[in-house]
């Protein structure tokens, strides 16, 4: 017999956002996480301006993506790294107050953060 037919979406992100079968290419989803990858990417070669610009704008196009709170606390990583002190704080008080229920480890290390960089 044939396979049975594909369920209608083949792939729900963590904030519900369903990927239809029928979008071409990459769908949100492998989106998401392509764009917090190319960040770490820019991150681990040091290439702090350019991780920045890659974390703002998958934060600006998906806040509530399952990256999202990794997302903010590398941005403030990344911030901090290169002495913007005041942005680097805003980008772990978004953190804390959009994902509250992000992973203890994400929420623990931007806690240690804030408080490193003498954050308000």
């Amino acid at each position: 017999p044939p396979p049975p037919p594909p369920p209608p979406f083949f792939f729900h992100a963590q904030d519900g956002t369903p990927d239809p079968l029928w979008s071409r290419g990459l769908g949100d989803v492998y989106k998401r996480q392509a764009t917090f990858w190319l960040g770490e990417t820019h991150y681990t070669r040091k290439n702090y301006q350019e991780a920045i610009r890659v974390y703002y704008d998958a934060y600006k196009k998906y806040p509530k993506g399952n990256k999202a709170p990794a997302v903010l606390l590398k941005l403030g990583m990344s911030l901090a790294t290169i002495g913007e002190k005041e942005s680097a704080c805003s980008a772990y008080d978004e953190l804390a107050k959009s994902h509250p229920k992000a992973s203890p480890r994400i929420l623990g290390n931007a806690a240690r953060a804030r408080k490193s960089l003498g954050c308000g």
